[in-house]
């Protein structure tokens, strides 16, 4: 968590939310657990989420347009 803490600080949420999904696979990796559907999973959640921070300030522009 610290390290993430010291990502977001430096370098934004965008590379926080990348960083968490490399650790995730990595601890994923080590506790032997990552498969296929797993891999799969994770890079669906991390796709949305990114995609999830790039457009949520669009839509709030467009809903508090006055």
């Amino acid at each position: 968590m610290i390290i993430l803490f010291y990502i977001l600080q430096h370098f934004g949420v965008e590379a926080t939310v990348l960083s968490a999904a490399v650790l995730d696979v990595g601890a994923a990796l080590l506790i032997g657990k990552l498969d296929l559907k797993a891999g799969i999973e994770l890079m669906v959640i991390t796709v949305f989420v990114y995609v999830g921070i790039r457009v949520a300030p669009l839509v709030a522009n467009l809903l508090t347009l006055s």
